[in-house]
């Protein structure tokens, strides 16, 4: 909601009118019949929240008189959990971040040993602009999984961000806790330098999986210039089908990786697509 805010307000495929105009006689009467049965659910849906909403403000009463039934459990009737906002209009009127912010508080309480809370909680510190919650957050999940591929994305996302920064943090001593610790996430190398050997390492071992293989392509694209194209194309054609993780998903992904390094990368995206045939001969989705 926050990255993507206008994809919220999209209406699903197939919400408009349909359109009659190809249609035949029989095929328009029966998109007719089924677009006006959408319609009386969708109008019974709504009046049901609403009376639900209307009990809920009267306290359980129904045409005033207490409302029997509901399972109970030692004489005491349990209080019937009502979603007022069913189709989550209201919680679209919230910031996401916030929201988004309450979630990750949660997870790092209840989940602090698990990888995915501090990739999260990075996601979210960072879009909030908390760029020493979004440090810890880094270092949490390098203890956890030093070598996933999420985590370099977001290394490399935290480094690029600082060096574009064009507005340091004006507490100095903030500002060079976040230069040291930054340079110690790079392994106290450039950006540059940490990404090519990153891609070196990865590229020279055999069982190197493809979602390590795509996220050093990206990472080369994002911080070096000369042969960058060719060096992160080879990184997924050469050898990504031979690693770990292959899958369809991932494939669609690599796919995607290469589409977007530009015109340079057509063969590349050519011979990934015949590749990809090749291996998931009924895979629909790779074009």
């Amino acid at each position: 909601l926050f990255d993507t805010p206008n994809d919220a307000t999209k209406k699903p495929a197939g919400a408009d009118e349909p359109d009659y105009s190809n249609m035949t006689s029989a095929e328009k009467k029966k998109a007719k019949a089924l677009a006006r049965r959408k319609k009386k659910q969708a109008e019974k849906k709504a009046a049901a929240a609403q009376e639900e909403k209307k009990k809920k403000e009267n306290g359980g009463k129904e045409n005033g008189t207490t409302k029997k039934g509901g399972k109970q459990s030692g004489g005491v009737q349990r209080p019937e959990v009502v979603d007022e906002d069913p189709d989550g209009k209201e919680l679209l009127k919230r910031d996401p971040l916030e929201e988004a912010k309450k979630y990750v508080a949660t997870l790092v309480k209840n989940a602090p040993r698990r990888f995915s809370t501090w990739i999260l909680a990075y996601d979210v510190a960072i879009r909030r602009g908390k760029e020493t919650m979004a440090l810890q957050a880094l270092f949490k999940a390098k203890t956890l999984n030093p070598q996933s591929p999420q985590l370099f994305t977001r290394i490399v996302d935290f480094a690029l961000k600082q060096q574009k920064n064009t507005s340091p943090n004006p507490n100095q001593t903030v500002q060079n806790v976040l230069q040291t610790t930054t340079a110690t996430l790079l392994d106290n190398l450039s950006i540059e330098t940490y990404v090519t050997s990153t891609a070196t390492t990865i590229k020279s071992n055999p069982l190197s999986s493809l979602p390590a293989r795509v996220a050093a392509a990206k990472a080369l694209i994002n911080t070096t210039t000369q042969q960058s194209v060719t060096v992160a194309t080879a990184l997924i054609t050469q050898g990504g089908m031979d690693g770990r993780e292959v899958s369809v998903d991932n494939c669609q992904k690599a796919l995607e990786a290469l589409k977007s390094f530009g015109e340079e990368a057509e063969g590349a995206v050519k011979e990934w697509i015949e590749m990809v045939k090749a291996r998931y001969p009924l895979a629909t989705n790779i074009q």
